[in-house]
Order: structure tokens, then sequence, then C-alpha cells
């Protein structure tokens, strides 16, 4: 018996069962579709672009469970990544601190996960609609918002990525940092690595698309990483970049139901972010089947969601916020590398309040 069922509710195999549209085709839009057509809830998909895409995205899957993974349906599709399980530091190119992982990371990328979940959902009987905006911009019942980040004009951030391959790493995870950024090197499919990173943002950077990324690196201080990088072998269709990013909380106004980025964002270092759109999803799943199979209204789904995913994202939301600023600030990166050198560094404890 479910959580909700076990409170009274009860599903009428009678009512005809709704149909919940998902508006955005990422990780929490992709994997809700497959678990709520898993349990027979008819769900059309809205994705303005096409698959498969590169995306700026560390595509390192860190915190999530087994279980979700295993309700949403969809564990499968991260058998054979990458297994994470060793990270390094750096500061200014010298290696301060490395560590075993508390848990094991999937290092998948995003080109080949959007492609294993987009076709899953269709051979579930999902209605994916490719290049197409959702028609009308409103507060609607059934509808749940999945389309990535909000946009701020006012953020000083930029994130940009890369693949390249022939790429040797210390680690399963590198962390660089340097002037005003922050950037993550892990191990993904066919002996590939990704390269993310976050930057304040650099009027005097003017080069072109492909060149931008290895632009912040150098401007940044990480001339060392920068040349690992040139003597690898560079996919240059993979360079991706993206700004005004937010890390403030979002309130969804009004009925609208946002998961994923949509809903709020966890500041990159953290490797949260695609684990709490898996987790998102999950804890929306059951309250969208009991809307549609008729044993609770809209208002009840809307609020039984929303109450859940503060509980459940609070805490490393809280503390991630807390630490970003650490990050790429000078001061808070020289205090990190002397508690680091002292052996103090508490990171099995941040990592869990984090995740």
């Amino acid at each position: 018996m479910s959580e909700l069922q076990a409170q009274g509710y009860c599903i009428d195999i009678h009512t005809l069962v709704k149909t919940i549209s998902i508006i955005g085709g990422g990780l929490a839009g992709l994997a809700l579709g497959i678990g709520l057509r898993r349990s027979g809830v008819p769900v059309t998909l809205y994705e303005a672009s096409s698959y498969p895409r590169h995306r700026v995205c560390g595509e390192f899957i860190c915190g999530v469970k087994s279980e979700t993974l295993n309700n949403l349906g969809i564990l499968h599709h991260l058998v054979d990544a990458e297994q994470c399980s060793t990270t390094s530091w750096y500061h200014h190119e010298k290696m301060v601190y490395q560590q075993d992982l508390p848990v094991a990371a999937f290092g998948i990328s995003r080109y080949l996960l959007d492609f294993r979940l987009s076709r899953n959902f269709r051979k579930m009987g999902g209605q994916l609609h490719l290049q197409t905006r959702y028609p009308q911009r409103q507060n609607r019942e059934g509808c749940v918002w999945t389309t990535g980040r909000w946009s701020d004009p006012r953020s000083p951030w930029i994130g940009l990525s890369l693949h390249c391959k022939n790429m040797h790493l210390t680690h399963d995870l590198e962390i660089h940092l340097g002037a005003q950024c922050y950037v993550g090197i892990t191990r993904i499919e066919d002996q590939m690595v990704n390269i993310c990173g976050l930057f304040r943002k650099r009027s005097s950077i003017t080069a072109k698309k492909h060149a931008v990324p290895l632009a912040y690196l150098q401007a940044c201080g990480l001339q060392q990483l920068t040349e690992r990088i040139r003597s690898a072998s560079i996919d240059f269709d993979s360079v991706v970049g993206i700004s005004n990013l937010n890390f403030s909380r979002q309130q969804p106004p009004g009925e609208h139901l946002t998961l994923g980025d949509q809903h709020t964002m966890i500041p990159p270092f953290t490797g949260n972010g695609m684990s709490m759109a898996f987790e998102s999803a999950e804890t929306a799943l059951e309250p969208l089947t009991l809307y549609a199979k008729g044993a609770i209204n809209w208002q009840e789904a809307l609020h039984t969601i929303r109450k859940k995913l503060r509980a459940r994202l609070k805490k490393r939301l809280i503390s991630a916020r807390a630490i970003h600023p650490v990050m790429y600030s000078a001061l808070g990166q020289s205090l990190l590398v002397k508690i680091a050198k002292t052996g103090c560094l508490p990171f099995n404890r941040v990592f869990r309040v984090t995740h």
C-alpha cells in the first residue's frame, strides 16, 4: 500500500485516466514520463529541441539511490556507465586533496542518456513531440514544467563544457579551482572525459564558440589544464555554453508544478544536479498517478509534491548555497587549501549534507 493510499485515498478504477502533459524533455521530464507510463498513465511530452544533443552538464550522477532509479524504471540505462569512486582537488594547478568518494557515482554523457531515456519513453507508449513548444503557456491542471533552469539576466555566471578523448586523469573526478571559477573533469563513456566549469563572465573574452572554454580556463589561471586539454582529442561538436544561471530558490507560481532545474538548481560543485532531477521525478510520481486515476484532485497532488520536495531538498540546497561563494572567491579557496593541508577537511560530512 502506498503512503497516500494509507492516508485514505483510493483509486476508482472506473474513472477515465487523465493524461499528464510534461513540458520539457530533460532528465526530470523523461524520467517522470517513463515512471508514469509504467503505472499506466497516458503521458504527452513536449520538447522544444531534439535528441541526442550535447548540454552543459557535469555528467556526474552522484547521490541518487538505486531505489529511486528502480522506482522510475531507469536503472538499467546506467549499468554500463563509468563507475567513479575517487576524486582529487587542485588549486591553481597543484593537487591539494584526494579522497575516495563515500559512494560511487555514475559518469555518462547527456548525449547518450537523453537518447536512451527518450527511446525508452516512446517504447512504453509515451507521446513525444520533438521541436515542439507547448501550445499554451498557462497554469493548467495535469501539466508538469521541466523546461530547465530559470534565466536571470543579472547572473554573473556562465557554464561551459566539452568532451575530449586521450586525456589522462589522476582520479575519476578532478576538481580544479581557479580565479573566480571551478571546473570538474570526469570519466564518461567510450574513453571520453567531460570538462565542465562554472565561471564568472568576462567581457574581455571574445573568442569563437569552440575556443571559448579554453580561453576562460587560461583567463582563470589554469594554463596547465588548458594544455592538457589541447594535447587531447577535443570533440569540438560537444562544446556548449549557457549563461544567466540562477541558483536562488524558485517559488512555482500559481498552479504550476515544476520539477528538476525548473524547480530549483543546486550549485554544480556538488555533482548532485542530475540526481536531484531524478529525485524530483520520483517525488512527483505517486501523487501524479493518483491524480491521473481519480484518487486525488490537482490541488492535493500539487500540495503533496511541493511539501515532499521541500522536505527532501531543503537541507542540501541550504548547505550547498552556503558553500558556493567559498568555491570561487580567492579568500575562500585559500581557506579550503589551508584546511585540506592540515588534514581536517570534513569532506565526508560536507558530502552528506549536500547530497
